[in-house]
């Protein structure tokens, strides 16, 4: 399973996002370890994420209601942005779109808003749908 190397995505992209510049703390400020052919499926989705970043967020716009992508916390914004990098634009080892939706449910409990693992299903089952992934 990739459940850490997902994680370890999660939080590189979370400081990235706060620190675009990123410096040698980086590393340090992550606490989910990844290593070998996990850490090489996680900077395959943040390549992923940073190389299709503007497709990314249309994807996830285009199924907002209610809310704007600049209105969402970035935990939020940071799981549905590697839940969608996954689905679009899977590297090698990517697990089907169940896996997927569920892993992004999984760090929503633990990492997002009250409640915002069901919003994170919704949106990331819509994009799969569209995109039969």
């Amino acid at each position: 399973m990739r459940r850490t190397a997902r994680r370890y995505a999660l939080q590189v992209l979370y400081s990235l996002d706060l620190n675009p510049e990123p410096d040698e703390a980086l590393d340090s400020t992550v606490t989910e370890k990844a290593e070998g052919s996990d850490l090489a499926f996680a900077r395959g989705l943040i390549q992923a994420v940073e190389a299709h970043l503007t497709e990314i967020d249309g994807e996830i716009s285009s199924h907002l209601r209610k809310w704007s992508l600049s209105q969402l916390n970035i935990v939020d914004k940071t799981i549905l942005r590697l839940g969608a990098a996954e689905l679009l634009y899977p590297p090698e080892g990517s697990a089907d779109k169940g896996v997927v939706i569920n892993e992004a449910v999984l760090m929503a409990k633990d990492f997002g808003g009250e409640g915002s693992y069901r919003f994170i299903n919704a949106i990331l089952d819509a994009i799969a749908k569209e995109h039969q992934c």
